[in-house]
């Protein structure tokens, strides 16, 4: 099981990685797979009582979780509503 979580963790804080290198269309979504990464990386930390880098992904968490507001969420809450007619 730890194998799994260090695995899944750093599979997917790679990816994001990739994936925020250059600005663009899918730059955005690095920030989603950190909000994958980062809490399986904090399980892993936890269960090893490996506190102080369990608390550095509890902020990178957070950063996360507000990168993907800023990027992913606000940008379609200011698109104007798109009217259908027929």
């Amino acid at each position: 099981m730890m194998l799994a979580l260090q695995l899944c963790a750093t599979a997917f804080a790679l990816l994001g990685t990739w994936l925020i290198r250059k600005p663009g269309r899918w730059m955005p979504w690095g920030f989603v797979a950190w909000l994958v990464s980062n809490p399986v990386a904090m399980v892993f930390m936890a269960l090893q009582g490996n506190w102080p880098f369990f608390f550095q992904h509890l902020v990178f968490f957070a950063l996360a979780i507000e990168s993907v507001w800023h990027w992913l969420v606000l940008p379609k809450l200011k698109q104007p509503e798109e009217s259908f007619h027929v």
